[in-house]
């Protein structure tokens, strides 16, 4: 074999080592990846005064106690990046869902793991610090 044949071969011996890194990177990345979820169970809820996380009536009354109206409850939660100060403000950097309304100012669920009373949220990120409940 010549000397470009050579030079040649040694090109093709180049592209397939490099074309095996990257299938191996491919590969690694599937068996690396990180998926899981976070799981909300609700099992009892206690709201003697009827009220908003704001401190109003439910029903939109604002000074008026005892509260006159039922509270609707629902549940929501939103993932987002740690932070000092919670606010339910912005986005959800990590995702959200939200139930169904479970009941009233006060109820327990008689099967918690119902559809209703569990709350998923599937991730496929790599979780970046603790988790604070």
């Amino acid at each position: 074999m010549g000397e470009k044949g050579a030079e040649v071969e040694r090109k093709k011996k180049k592209r397939n080592y490099k074309n095996s890194i990257y299938l191996c990177n491919e590969f690694l990345k599937e068996i690396v990846s990180a998926r899981g979820f976070f799981e909300l169970e609700i099992i009892e809820v206690t709201n003697y005064r009827g009220e908003l996380a704001s401190g109003k009536c439910c029903g939109g009354i604002i000074h008026t106690r005892p509260c006159p109206y039922e509270c609707h409850t629902y549940f929501r939660v939103c993932l987002k990046e740690y932070q000092i100060n919670v606010t339910s403000l912005g986005s959800c950097s990590f995702g959200n869902t939200s139930s169904p309304v479970l009941g009233g100012n006060s109820f327990r669920l008689a099967d918690p793991e119902s559809a209703n009373g569990k709350l998923v949220l599937p991730f496929s990120f790599s979780w970046t610090v603790s988790v604070v409940i």
